[in-house]
């Protein structure tokens, strides 16, 4: 999908949504929901998913709310070629392996953008394929930059001095106006720069100008740049990952193994792996393994303690990673929408193990003796302990946004009477409950 295609088209989003402005999102899922969905939830009141009905439909009317000018409807059948035709961008979710390659191979073939994101546990996943010509407009959205200059030299490869540091990098280009004595580069197309210093750069031949005299301003100029994407197949077997932090430069590839790993455990099961079950562990790591034999180049050991640690957390959800895979997913959207910013290219790994406890050891007794509540989700990552220890605490938190909650939740003994009631009475239709440990209120914010 190229750039100048308008933002308003309608966009399909599968499972939990990203809203772009004008446009026609759908939430698409036929699950229900349960206890260990309950801890993530970011948006909507728990009662809701209390109710009969698929997650797709119970979501609606909630996620309709979020923005009156999107129009957000509920799909619950499965996905085929006729509907996906119908949007510029998919995003999907929670769904298998062999579901994601279908799904792949059709918005390839129709030249739909899209966006595949996923978390286990701690750790999340994020994959895009925008196509075999995907046009970027603009690469970081900042308004072109303009210095002034100094001198410019006859030479074969003329260096530009500016009166300030330029800020460009190599690779850039750069229009030249207002330039005495060299006039004719005022007319001359976007140059190609080469970062020398701070505060010089070269453009190349520059011997057919006259002399350079005074005055000029050097001015950025994006150029648009055509990106090649490859094929859901294709970036499985030989993958090109975005960094998330350089002192795991070489975990994605290993996350990569696991989360295929994951999908196979789960086709022959039927389920995610038990909550810190080793058995279960030892067979994920036997097939990444497998995995790593289908790598274009494989790695010579993978990292069997990061994959055992990956199954023993893989079926929580927790609520701080969906967002950040959420949210960076909904980016994407928006690149892929308008054209704006580099987009992932193409796998993006997260983890987040060092919320694990110290020893990173959990029985899987204690992983797996909340499962009747809501927090099931969230204690069969971190365990019982650290769980109770979580929901026993007594602080003073506000949260607000636009559109929804404001949460507060402290010691009745430590409470601002006055400023919690300030704080209640600058919401709408809110509800105020006693929790244990403390209260929590939840209600339309103002902002």
């Amino acid at each position: 999908m190229h750039a100048n295609k308008q933002i308003d088209r309608r966009v399909r989003v599968c499972c939990r949504a990203a809203f772009i402005a004008k446009a026609r999102p759908r939430s698409c899922s036929s699950r229900m929901y349960t206890m260990f969905n309950f801890v993530a939830i970011v948006y909507e009141p728990v009662d809701l998913y209390y109710t009969a009905g698929k997650r797709a439909s119970a979501s609606e009317a909630s996620l309709a709310r979020l923005n009156q000018y999107v129009r957000v409807e509920a799909h619950t059948e499965p996905l085929n070629e006729e509907f996906l035709k119908q949007f510029n961008v998919v995003v999907l979710t929670e769904a298998s392996l062999e579901q994601q390659e279908d799904v792949a191979a059709i918005t390839r073939k129709n030249n739909i953008s899209l966006v595949v994101a996923d978390t286990r546990g701690l750790a999340g996943q994020i994959f895009c394929d925008f196509g075999e010509n995907f046009r970027v407009v603009d690469p970081n959205g900042e308004e072109p930059l303009s210095v002034l200059i100094t001198s410019i030299t006859n030479d074969r490869d003329g260096v530009v001095a500016c009166l300030t540091r330029h800020g460009f990098e190599d690779g850039d280009y750069v229009s030249f106006s207002e330039v005495r004595g060299m006039s004719e580069i005022n007319n001359c197309p976007p140059m190609k720069v080469k970062v020398l210093g701070p505060h010089t750069f070269s453009i190349g031949d520059t011997t057919q100008f006259g002399e350079y005299t005074q005055g000029g301003v050097a001015t950025q100029v994006k150029i648009p740049k055509d990106i090649k994407f490859k094929s859901f197949q294709e970036s499985l077997a030989e993958p090109d990952f975005v960094t998330s932090n350089f002192a795991k430069i070489d975990r994605p590839l290993h996350l990569h193994l696991g989360f295929q790993a994951l999908h196979e455990f789960q086709r022959l099961h039927s389920h995610l792996p038990r909550p810190w079950n080793k058995e279960d562990a030892e067979e994920v790591v036997r097939l990444a393994r497998q995995k790593n034999a289908r790598l274009a180049t494989p790695l010579e050991n993978i990292d069997e303690r990061l994959i055992t640690t990956l199954s023993y957390v893989s079926a929580g959800s927790l609520c701080p990673m969906q967002a950040v895979i959420g949210s960076i997913a909904a980016q994407e959207v928006m690149k892929a929408c308008s054209g704006k910013f580099n987009p992932i290219r193409q796998w993006f790994y997260f983890d987040a193990f060092e919320c694990l406890p110290r020893d990173a050891v959990v029985s899987e007794a204690s992983a797996n003796a909340m499962n009747n509540t809501r927090y099931a989700g969230q204690a069969c990552v971190l365990g019982t302990d650290v769980q109770d220890e979580l929901m026993s605490q007594n602080y003073f938190v506000v949260g607000s946004s636009l559109h929804k909650l404001i949460g507060v939740q402290s010691d009745w003994g430590s409470v601002d009477q006055g400023l919690l009631g300030r704080q209640v009475g600058a919401a709408e239709e809110g509800r105020l409950s006693a929790l244990p440990g403390g209260i929590r209120f939840w209600g339309e914010a103002r902002g």
